[in-house]
């Protein structure tokens, strides 16, 4: 089953519309209809599809402006379209397609079995476009933790050595206070400190 993949089918011919549908029903994908260029950018946000099969002639928008619509938009950008065309066959009119931002171009007629070896094509370069994406989307996660917690080290290190400093003034502070000769040693009996009393 191939549900976890979502389709969206562009057409005004009814005919066409519902037969491409059953196919790729019948093959286990989740399916959207529009019939129009306006509907169809109303289905791609609410569905979010992960392709589109876009009618090139459509009776309001055409399917290349709403290609380049989707394409040109950064919410949208990620998703596969495919335009596809019974009339606008020839190479200039492909070119113009994928030269648009259309990622692939499908000319009719077209058997069920090839349509649905394209889609897969499609849908395999979409999950792996999604898994690097989500990939990265992971690494730059685990970078900026990184980031974070560099910086909060150094900022705990700073502050740990000015609480030292502030620690070994006021030691030093106390020494001098003191009227009596006083060495502070360490445990390999160097002397590390003295008042101010060993000066006079």
């Amino acid at each position: 089953m191939n549900s976890d993949n979502n389709i969206l089918v562009v057409d005004d011919d009814p005919f066409i519309l519902s037969a491409t549908s059953k196919v790729l029903k019948d093959a286990g994908y989740t399916v959207v209809e529009a019939a129009t260029g306006t509907k169809a950018l109303l289905e791609v946000q609410k569905t979010m599809p992960d392709l589109m099969l876009l009618d090139n002639e459509l009776p309001d928008i055409s399917g290349l402006e709403v290609c380049r619509r989707l394409k040109n938009n950064p919410d949208t950008s990620h998703i596969f379209i495919s335009i596809v065309s019974g009339t606008k066959v020839s190479p200039s009119d492909q070119s113009n397609g994928l030269d648009i931002g259309a990622d692939e171009y499908i000319l009719r007629p077209i058997g069920n079995r090839e349509l649905l070896s394209r889609v897969k094509a499609m849908l395999r370069l979409r999950n792996t476009e999604k898994e690097l994406t989500k990939y990265q989307e992971n690494l730059e996660k685990l970078v900026q933790e990184r980031t974070n917690a560099l910086r909060m080290g150094i900022y705990e290190r700073k502050h740990l050595n000015e609480a030292l400093v502030q620690s070994k003034a006021l030691s030093q502070s106390v020494l001098n206070s003191l009227s009596a000769h006083i060495a502070v040693i360490d445990k390999h009996g160097t002397i590390i400190a003295v008042n101010e009393a060993w000066q006079k």
